[in-house]
């Protein structure tokens, strides 16, 4: 069986690329029409076409660009441009995402913001902190006023000192829709 991913799949896949406590690799799962990668942290999750049987893939495998999972018997195959990089597959024990997801996001919001992907992206750059804890700086704080307000986001250290912070204007979506349709409002600006 060949599952295709896109670049965007591969990303999702990918993005819990750490160890766990136990010393035990992540893995994502592509099944019921959706790539989850998850941890104790952060979920990800993605549509994709393919809805057979649980896949688990380790995501220290998963490249940052599309590629091939083939599955044949016990053995995994992760098939990009660059080569082919196997392994056994192996079932594994994986929370049920989805029940988890369902308890976290029943309540209504308070409030929702819509930000450039692009515009976080480059506020990011300018972190220079590495990850860890707050002590070390890799703690980024949003606060969220009001929907049409700009979001501040400020990273501190040990004391709350601020080591760098800024703000990012919302974009304006159509909320009713439920997507992320732009508006007929001009952005606005700082």
């Amino acid at each position: 069986m060949r599952i295709t991913l896109t670049k965007q799949q591969a990303l999702v896949a990918k993005c819990t690329d750490t160890k766990h406590y136990n010393q035990a690799c992540h893995v994502a799962r592509i099944g019921a029409g959706r790539i989850v990668s998850a941890d104790g942290y952060q979920v990800a999750r993605a549509p994709i076409d393919y809805d057979g049987e649980a896949v688990f893939v380790p995501t220290h495998m998963m490249p940052s660009g599309a590629c091939d999972v083939d599955l044949d018997g016990e053995s995994l195959s992760i098939i990009t441009v660059d080569g082919t990089q196997e392994t056994t597959h192996e079932a594994v024990k994986y929370s049920d995402v989805d029940a988890t997801w369902a308890k976290l996001t029943k309540r209504k919001p308070k409030a929702c913001v819509a930000l450039n992907v692009a515009l976080l992206r480059r506020m990011l750059r300018c972190v220079e902190a590495k990850d860890g804890g707050s002590d070390k700086g890799g703690i980024i704080r949003f606060y969220v006023r009001k929907p049409g307000d700009a979001v501040e986001w400020r990273v501190q250290d040990a004391e709350g000192k601020p080591i760098v912070e800024g703000l990012i204007m919302p974009m304006f979506v159509n909320w009713e829709r439920g997507d992320a349709t732009p508006e007929k409002k001009p952005d606005a600006k700082l």
